[in-house]
């Protein structure tokens, strides 16, 4: 990032954006983890800007969560490039939120690595938390003695 804080670039990205940001009180925690509107949503209209030559951000118009996404290094894999950064979420710091922080930082999180991760719900039910802000809840189907998942 050369030299710059994670805490500037969020501001640049949200005085760019004109959205505030506010962090969940530990108090206001989900019992349930469910999926927050983060990362890239299929089909939904993004709106994109420039921050820098290094930084690139959305704000997804439907749920207003902004994306600031920073690739520092890419390596070839299989199916194309494998892309190691940080992706920032506003909605990451919304209320219930289960992952408010990451490796880079409040709202930020690596693209490959820690940040990815499973919660397991007492329904039984599993939360994945993607290290891009997609999220996925997934739940046992009963059936014919194997255990199914449904999204």
């Amino acid at each position: 990032m050369r030299g710059r804080s994670f805490a500037s670039i969020v501001a640049a990205a949200t005085l760019t954006a004109g959205i505030g940001l506010t962090a969940a009180a530990p108090s206001e925690a989900a019992t349930t983890a469910t999926p927050k509107a983060t990362g890239v949503r299929p089909g939904a209209t993004r709106v994109p800007f420039s921050i820098n030559d290094e930084l690139s951000a959305s704000v997804d118009v439907g749920t207003g969560n902004l994306m600031v996404s920073s690739v520092d290094r890419s390596a070839p894999g299989i199916n194309g490039m494998v892309n190691f950064g940080l992706s920032y979420q506003s909605l990451a710091l919304a209320s219930g939120s289960q992952a408010t922080s990451g490796a880079g930082g409040s709202g930020w999180f690596m693209l490959m690595g820690q940040d990815h991760k499973l919660v397991t719900n007492g329904d039984g039910s599993l939360l994945y938390l993607s290290g891009n802000g997609a999220q996925g809840k997934f739940t046992p189907v009963s059936g014919s003695g194997r255990v199914r998942w449904s999204v």
